[in-house]
């Protein structure tokens, strides 16, 4: 399997994971009790495969290679994605936080709004990983030929 193939197989599972958590937030909305594993399941997939795995991928791979391919580090789809990934992390955070308060007191309304500004923000950095970066690359490349 190539490097960029593993990347979107990763896409997959995250975006597995975005469904999830918006069934969750739903179900925390409509008063529904959440048991601590899911959540617990939930957050370990966050952190360990989306922020450290795949996010591991892109950044001492696909970066790289791309670098390599004469794309800017600074200032362009590069920069753009690494900064993208540190409010991934900053937010996988949040949920953490939100979901031990959520364990100890029942309240959810942190946690709904840590999870919804999760999925919102995964959700449009996928969308422009497998969209903008892709065509910014072909573009790019084409215009290094001439």
């Amino acid at each position: 399997m190539s490097a960029t193939e593993s990347l979107r197989r990763d896409h997959v599972l995250i975006e597995k994971m975005i469904n999830a958590l918006k069934t969750i937030s739903l179900l925390l909305k409509n008063g529904k009790q959440i048991p601590d594993s899911i959540l617990n399941q939930a957050i370990d997939f966050s952190i360990n495969f989306t922020n450290t795995c795949h996010h591991g991928k892109e950044e001492e791979s696909l970066f790289p290679t791309l670098e390599k391919k004469g794309m800017p580090r600074e200032g362009g789809p590069i920069a753009r994605m690494l900064y993208e990934h540190e409010i991934t992390k900053e937010l996988a955070n949040s949920i953490v936080s939100s979901t031990k308060i959520y364990i100890a007191s029942g309240e959810q309304t942190e946690l709904v709004k840590s999870i919804d500004d999760y999925v919102q923000h995964v959700s449009l950095h996928l969308s422009k990983r497998n969209q903008r970066l892709l065509l910014w690359l072909i573009c790019y490349l084409m215009t290094k030929k001439h």
